[in-house]
């Protein structure tokens, strides 16, 4: 039985991907918008940034800055810590114990 066209263009997709995590020493380690996040985030160290500042810097919409953020807080990559200051509750980024990017 022959492979359909789609099939086959799927299958070198998947291994130009993988060809591409490969050679950048890419693979596991994070999108590249992450990899962003985490690049301002080491630059900044040592000031809070909140999220709004990663939405101004990389012109990205809300939603789009809180699901990077959730899935790297998931990963492990930064944490979210929750100052009060006035009353007021806000999170302020940080890199996970204090670690590197390593990027």
């Amino acid at each position: 039985m022959k492979p359909s066209k789609s099939l086959v263009c799927l299958q070198i997709k998947s291994i130009s991907n993988l060809m591409h995590q490969e050679l950048a020493g890419a693979a596991h380690c994070g999108t590249m918008m992450q990899k962003m996040f985490l690049g301002y985030l080491d630059a900044h160290e040592g000031q809070p940034v909140f999220q709004k500042d990663l939405e101004a810097a990389f012109h990205i919409r809300r939603s789009t800055a809180t699901g990077i953020l959730q899935i790297m807080e998931r990963d492990g990559l930064l944490r979210l810590d929750i100052l009060t200051a006035a009353g007021w509750e806000t999170e302020v980024l940080s890199l996970r114990s204090g670690e590197g990017s390593g990027i």
